[in-house]
């Protein structure tokens, strides 16, 4: 992650769109003065849960108005890489909470932050939506070499999970379904960062 912000520096003044690997930087300062060079450059960052067929059909089924928590279970530090877990696993949890929220909440806190745990709470306000009571993502609960990672969404009554070694499918109240795309993840990227260099889409949410 060390190198992305200078490979969108050295795109974005030549008009290259970009498709970068998350992290896009480590800190905002260096993604600020990345973009200062092109602010219109088209950009996408591969959070690639985003995009899987599984993760879309349980965001377009959840209300998110009635979210009233997010969690995740078994989403490890994995393998110790020099910096914080929280840039690697831990974006896509993030990046997927702020995702099914429709926006930007903003950030009240973050706690918990270790180089080599996945100990960590992000305290949010979302508005009128949301209940601030139950406004708040606690990730962790993790081991490590576990062959399952949940991403749980509580929806008023309801209980969403999305396995992300399952990309294909998800859970609602107990019972799993089945994506009719059976495309995988990184597939639906390209063909996500194709649209924006066309111009059918923005990246104004990935």
């Amino acid at each position: 992650p060390f190198s992305h912000p200078f490979i969108l520096w050295d795109l974005a003044q030549r008009g290259i769109p970009a498709l970068i690997e998350k992290p896009v930087s480590l800190t905002t300062r260096e993604l600020d003065k990345a973009l200062a060079v092109n602010k219109d450059i088209k950009l996408l960052v591969d959070y690639t849960h985003l995009f899987a067929p599984g993760f879309v059909d349980m965001f377009e089924d959840i209300k998110d108005e009635h979210i009233r928590s997010i969690g995740t279970i078994h989403m490890g530090p994995g393998i110790d890489r020099g910096f914080s877990p929280l840039f690697d696993w831990g974006a896509h949890d993030v990046s997927a909470a702020l995702f099914l929220l429709k926006g930007n909440p903003i950030i009240k806190s973050i706690k918990g932050l270790r180089k080599n745990q996945f100990d960590l709470k992000i305290s949010f306000d979302c508005g009128e939506d949301i209940d601030p009571n139950y406004a708040s993502l606690v990730f962790g609960e993790s081991t490590q070499g576990n062959k399952i990672k949940l991403f749980n969404v509580y929806s008023g009554n309801d209980h969403y999970i999305y396995n992300g070694l399952k990309p294909n499918q998800y859970t609602f109240n107990g019972k799993t379904y089945q994506s009719k795309n059976l495309n995988l993840p990184l597939h639906e990227v390209v063909l996500k960062f194709l649209d924006i260099i066309d111009g059918k889409a923005d990246s104004k949410f990935y």
